[in-house]
């Protein structure tokens, strides 16, 4: 992360990386997140990550990610 960086970004990064930690681990039994290559939705939080870099949409952008 390069200087400077708001403390919302870091946050997100760091729940970026503890979510990515714990899928790796297998302690992540979320269902409620889809993965591909390098995108993540997670239907819960309505929140998609796109090469690790959080995407903002609006909710009416998200819902067609909302199968």
């Amino acid at each position: 992360m390069t200087k400077p960086f708001s403390p919302s970004e870091l946050v997100a990064t760091a729940k970026s990386h503890q979510k990515r930690y714990k899928r790796i681990k297998g302690e992540d039994n979320h269902k409620n997140i889809l993965e591909l290559i390098d995108i993540l939705i997670d239907k819960d939080s309505r929140r998609v990550y796109v090469l690790d870099k959080e995407i903002t949409f609006t909710s009416m952008e998200f819902n067609p990610f909302y199968f």
